[in-house]
């Protein structure tokens, strides 16, 4: 330690000693609810499915008086919300064979996360969520909206990799910022043949007109400051499951001429095909399979 430290040094270590302690008591807590939540309601499950005198309680009685009693004998908060615990989904899911290392899910996300994560129904679905939520750093309102868009459906693999080899995927979600506001584009390609970017939104709703509006200012950013000299303009691409006929012919009037709209229908790629990819990511994570 110099032993010429100034005021403002000082203020400066003491700031980064406290900042450092408090993110690490942060994660402490968090791992620790999380476990302290799912441990709750393995015993609930267990109770329900093999205690003795479980005739007694419907689920609200259950929780009622367990929480009562806790909060009786001050093991409890009053504001303490034992229905919050989700593991009711953890204990009745089918697991798959594509696992995320427990140790990197407790280091990387909030115990709301797994709350949301796990109202997702399909196996491979929530494996693919908590991927995303560590490697795009979501939070958990960005989470709730990635899952209520169907972003795991809207995220397929292709059915035909050879004509996806033409393209270059420069990133799942591409981040864009205007003024002070994020906007996310759900695919950004560039096809190295035709010299241009593809941008790509799906929707898993009709269309409003505000999605073409966001569309168009996609494709007047990347103009003006994704283009090369020897590119040729980017192309837009909204895929919907719904759209209206007028609603497109009025929006898109005076706008880019490179904006399109499709109509899709979901159809994901068979099991094993997204198995083998999500085994490739997580592995690609730094995490070991569960074989």
């Amino acid at each position: 330690m110099k032993k010429d430290m100034t005021f403002d040094s000082l203020y400066k270590s003491v700031s980064k000693l406290n900042e450092a302690f408090e993110d690490d008591t942060a994660k402490a807590i968090n791992r620790n609810i999380t476990a302290r939540n799912w441990l709750i309601g393995f015993y609930i499950v267990h109770y329900e499915q093999k205690g003795e005198d479980r005739a007694k309680y419907g689920e609200k009685t259950l929780l009622t008086g367990l929480k009562n009693n806790l909060i009786e004998d001050k093991s409890a908060q009053k504001d303490w919300a034992i229905s919050d615990c989700p593991i009711r989904q953890t204990q009745s899911a089918q697991f798959t064979e594509v696992q995320i290392p427990p140790e990197t899910l407790f280091t990387h996300l909030l115990f709301t996360h797994f709350s949301l994560i796990m109202s997702v129904e399909d196996g491979l679905a929530r494996t693919f969520y908590e991927l995303e939520t560590i490697r795009g750093v979501w939070t958990v309102r960005e989470l709730k909206r990635q899952i209520e868009t169907n972003y795991f459906e809207r995220s397929a693999i292709s059915s035909n990799p050879q004509k996806m080899s033409e393209y270059v995927q420069s990133k799942s979600q591409k981040r864009i910022l205007v003024d002070d506001d994020y906007f996310f584009c759900d695919l950004v390609f560039y096809h190295r043949i035709l010299k241009c970017h593809f941008l790509i939104d799906l929707e898993a709703s009709k269309i409003k007109y505000d999605d073409i509006a966001q569309m168009n200012l996609y494709l007047s950013y990347y103009k003006k400051n994704i283009m090369q000299k020897d590119d040729n303009p980017p192309v837009g691409i909204l895929m919907c499951t719904q759209a209206g006929k007028e609603l497109v012919e009025y929006t898109k009037e005076g706008i880019d001429e490179n904006l399109f709209v499709k109509k899709y229908k979901l159809a994901l790629p068979k099991e094993s095909e997204l198995t083998k990819w999500l085994k490739n990511e997580v592995k690609n994570l730094g995490g070991p399979l569960n074989q």
